[in-house]
């Protein structure tokens, strides 16, 4: 068994690979196990001016941007993909047993998804370099809690304001 293990995937068409990280491999089983997790949260004020906080309950079925993140792991591995949400009192295990998301035939369309928003960047880039450019003909999602959690996300938010 292995942690964090990196991986790459380099579909037809692609120049570039996509990388990515395992968070646990187990080669010896063929699966891997991608880990998310699932935080409380603050609850409403109550009257005397207290709070609480509310329990992140684990989803009844995967969000299917992890999905598209086992299908990349997948294609890059050939391992069986397992998706397992965390929260302070639950866990919940999807693995193409108890999921159709995980089973090949959704994990493939996941994958062409990937490959075609890969090659639509890709794309993108033959178009410009210049971040200003870009930035002019792109919608940026600031919402997004992982893609935007970095060093460069004040920098990106006056690129994107200024066009």
């Amino acid at each position: 068994m292995e942690a964090e293990v990196r991986v790459e995937w380099q579909p037809e068409g692609l120049y570039v690979p996509i990388i990515g990280y395992i968070d646990i491999c187990q080669p010896e089983k063929n699966r891997f196990l991608e880990m998310k997790t699932k935080a409380p949260r603050q609850g409403a004020v109550k009257k005397d001016g207290t709070r609480g906080w509310v329990k992140a309950p684990t989803p009844k079925e995967p969000e299917w941007s992890h999905v598209q993140q086992c299908a990349v792991y997948h294609k890059a591995t050939g391992l069986q993909p397992n998706l397992c949400y965390i929260s302070d009192h639950t866990v919940t295990i999807f693995t193409p047993d108890n999921c159709e998301k995980l089973q090949e035939q959704a994990i493939e369309f996941a994958a062409e998804q990937m490959r075609q928003k890969a090659i639509k960047r890709q794309n993108l880039l033959k178009i410009s370099t210049d971040p200003s450019a870009l930035a002019s003909i792109l919608e940026a999602d600031f919402d997004h809690p992982f893609y935007w959690k970095h060093q460069f996300a004040d920098e990106a938010k006056v690129l994107f304001s200024s066009q």
